[in-house]
């Protein structure tokens, strides 16, 4: 968990995979509904990433129905300085690579803030950017074996 001076919190998830058979877990589509959230929202949106503004997907979730505050939520998947916020594509190149392969492998990157009071999903996906542009060149060293990226 990382808090920003102004007091603004992000937790990052993050689930490795190389050559994987079966799905990465986690995806915040599907897990947060199970635990009782609503998805009020789903687009896109960048996080810093690679050198580039990547896109990744943004979500806004209500967890009035639990007693939680409203939650924002991000994420996208890396390999080296590549991303892919599509779930379907990112199985799809995940698949191909077990005939090219590639020795990056796959990261799950996902972020989640609570809009706790004074703050909304704008101000949270601000917070979750600016995390990424500390955080990013440091994660990319950490799943990267390119010579590139040390």
């Amino acid at each position: 968990r990382y808090v920003n001076p102004e007091g603004k919190a992000v937790d990052i998830l993050l689930v490795y995979r190389r050559y994987g058979r079966r799905e990465f877990a986690h995806r915040p589509e599907l897990c947060f509904p199970a635990a009782g959230y609503s998805i009020t929202k789903k687009d896109r949106t960048t996080l810093p990433y690679g050198g580039n503004d990547a896109e990744a997907v943004h979500l806004s979730v209500d967890g009035s129905r639990l007693g939680a505050p409203n939650t924002t939520i991000t994420y996208l998947f890396a390999s080296g300085r590549r991303t892919e916020c599509d779930f379907i594509r990112q199985q799809i190149l995940m698949a191909l690579e077990r005939v090219i392969p590639n020795k990056n492998g796959w990261t799950f990157v996902r972020l989640t803030s609570a809009q706790v009071p004074g703050t909304d999903d704008p101000a949270m996906v601000a917070a979750q950017q600016d995390f990424m542009r500390a955080m990013g060149p440091e994660l990319e060293k950490v799943i990267t074996t390119d010579a590139a990226a040390k």
